[in-house]
């Protein structure tokens, strides 16, 4: 049981809001929004509306060596599918047209991050349906049009071939691409 003056932390899974648990919404639809083996949820952020779960306290383990990986991301979508616990996951998304509540980086730039700590781990999330059926359908050609800034030899590189070569070379002048 907590007393008055403690604070439970929790934190949102979807922004950057973090609070004490007597902060957060009802949850409204909480059947809907959560599946078998999900880490329950503490409430509905002030914020933004998307789930809060409690923060657990760092073990001595955790405040040495953590592993961080951090995203960024400008153009297109990014989202943590599989994270184990243990592991911090940071998100800095710089497509901000038409998102009216921002954060700044460490530089001070305009984004959105999505935060996961190393207590948390990621199963799942609402784009792994559409990314999975994305990789499974032969119709889905999701591909970028590159460009050779010094003789404007064009090409389509689907994304698959992007993770796999990188940034891509012009055939003729073996130089980085750049994106037309």
């Amino acid at each position: 049981m907590s007393t008055e003056d403690e604070i439970v932390l929790c934190e949102c899974g979807n922004c950057t809001w973090r609070g004490d648990v007597s902060e957060c919404n009802e949850i409204h639809g909480l059947l809907d929004r959560v599946e078998t083996g999900d880490e329950f949820p503490a409430g509905e952020c002030p914020k933004c509306g998307a789930l809060t779960y409690l923060v657990q306290e760092a073990t001595a383990a955790d405040k040495g060596n953590v592993p961080r990986v951090m995203i960024s991301v400008s153009g297109g979508v990014a989202d943590v599918i599989f994270k184990p616990v243990g592991v911090i996951v940071t998100i800095f998304d710089y497509d901000t047209d038409g998102v009216e509540e921002t954060d700044k980086d460490p530089d001070g730039e305009r984004c959105v991050i999505g935060h996961w700590d190393s207590v948390r781990k990621a199963i799942s999330n609402g784009h792994w349906p559409i990314i999975k059926q994305a990789r499974h359908d032969a119709a889905c050609r999701c591909t970028r049009r590159w460009q050779c800034p010094s003789c404007n030899h064009a090409l389509d590189c689907s994304y698959e071939q992007i993770v796999e070569i990188g940034t891509p070379h012009c055939p003729h002048c073996e130089i980085e691409m750049t994106m037309a």
